[in-house]
């Protein structure tokens, strides 16, 4: 992360990046991978500061965070409920893929008058997750698998006015209003895949 001072006193920037490693811990010898539950994560965000004069600033920032998992964390099991390739192993031919994606942006007005404060606050964010499961059906033959697909999104929109008077007085007061609109889709697949022959 980095602080950087534009103006003394009225404007400013903040960035940081991180990234991340979780180390996997389950084989898939039909996929001739290891580890393949290792999660990456990367995330960067930004905050600027601008105050024009003493009674008046802007805060505005964003942060945008991506989530990736090659395979999942499970362990195949045989019918008497032991692990069929291994402790820490998995059989299944085909990946079962996990990623997720988060955007967020915000921005706040703040004013001091002379006998109140106002505030405008505004945010927006998005988030997208994606993952792919293999699933059994009796009725399916031995060569086929099917994996079935969970995606789901969301996005939602928050507007806040607030005043609250400056206090100092027999009577304190605040006044305000509040919106929000969020809106979610989530789609579901499957889909039929010959195993992977070594």
């Amino acid at each position: 992360s980095v602080n950087l001072p534009i103006a003394t006193g009225r404007a400013a920037l903040r960035a940081s990046l991180s990234a991340d490693v979780v180390p996997g811990f389950i084989d898939e010898p039909n996929q001739h991978r290891t580890n393949g539950n290792q999660e990456k994560s990367q995330a960067g965000r930004l905050a600027l500061l601008l105050a024009p004069s003493d009674a008046w600033s802007v805060d505005l920032s964003t942060l945008i965070q991506h989530r990736d998992s090659p395979d999942g964390a499970t362990i195949t099991l045989t019918s008497d409920l032991t692990p069929d390739t291994g402790r820490l192993s998995n059989s299944e031919p085909v990946p079962q893929t996990h990623e997720s994606r988060l955007q967020y942006y915000s921005a706040r007005i703040t004013a001091h008058l002379p006998a109140a404060t106002f505030i405008g606050a505004t945010s927006y964010s998005s988030m997208q997750t994606a993952e792919w499961q293999q699933v059994h059906y009796q009725a399916e033959p031995p060569s086929q698998r099917t994996v079935q697909g969970n995606q789901f999104s969301l996005r939602k929109l928050t507007q806040e006015l607030r005043v609250t008077s400056a206090g100092g007085s027999r009577l304190d007061w605040r006044a305000g209003a509040f919106f929000t609109d969020e809106r979610g889709n989530q789609i579901r697949s499957r889909v039929r895949r010959e195993p992977a022959r070594g």
